[in-house]
């Protein structure tokens, strides 16, 4: 994986970890969740967060930026569901359900690109056979 891909991939997650375990209460009051289990939320998911940049460290190449591809889906889901029965009108909430589908859709783009650029360059030092 290239440097660059890797710090497109591991600084908005170390980011939001850190928004999530540094300031649950700020956040989730922004996003006019006012049930104090929102807040233990949101840590839990700055847990998650973490969890996900350790095994990214630890997985071999090939599984590594699929990880932040699923948690963004699962993030996105999750923003739907804490913003069902709530009025859409809340712009802090909008902006965090486009943030979440921002970032599913440019970690899917980067994951591909990543895998195709890392395929060229398998197959363009392999000895094809002769037909």
């Amino acid at each position: 994986m290239s440097r660059p891909t890797f710090w497109l991939m591991v600084v908005p997650s170390v980011l939001l970890a850190a928004l999530f375990l540094l300031a649950p209460g700020a956040l989730t009051r922004r996003l006019g969740l006012r049930d104090p289990r929102s807040t233990t939320l949101a840590r839990c998911l700055g847990v998650r967060q973490v969890a996900v940049l350790a095994a990214f460290v630890r997985r071999p190449a090939s599984a590594r930026l699929w990880m932040f591809v699923a948690e963004d889906v699962m993030d996105v889901a999750l923003s739907l569901l804490l913003l069902r029965g709530r009025p859409p009108a809340h712009a802090a909430r909008r902006a965090a359900l486009v943030v979440a589908i921002g970032l599913t859709v440019a970690d899917l783009l980067i994951t591909v690109l990543a895998r195709r650029s890392a395929r060229r360059v398998r197959t363009r030092g392999a000895v094809r056979p002769r037909r």
